[in-house]
């Protein structure tokens, strides 16, 4: 029963050994592309297929920040947005 005892303390000293030793995942983001239906410009009444493509910032932040993206639109062929519903104005 001693020995039990003793492997047991020892297998909870090496769980939280590891558990205090190890850093958690640094989460990352990918490029993101989307296509949505968005005005051409700021005060038209003209409405476009738009793709958006999000970008990350290659640049070191703290652990409490958030990740900083760069965001990027343009105006595309309407067959991009073929399948999303066009809003009515």
């Amino acid at each position: 029963m001693f020995k039990k005892i003793i492997l047991a303390l020892v297998g909870l000293n090496l769980a939280l050994l590891l558990t205090l030793t190890t850093t958690s995942a640094q989460a990352t983001t990918t490029e993101t592309t989307t296509y949505t239906w968005d005005f051409a410009k700021v005060g038209s009444s003209h409405l476009v297929c738009k793709q958006m493509a999000i970008y990350p910032k290659n640049q070191t932040l703290p652990n409490s920040a958030k990740q900083a993206v760069t965001i990027h639109s343009s105006v595309v062929s309407s067959n991009h947005c073929a399948n999303l519903t066009k809003p009515q104005l």
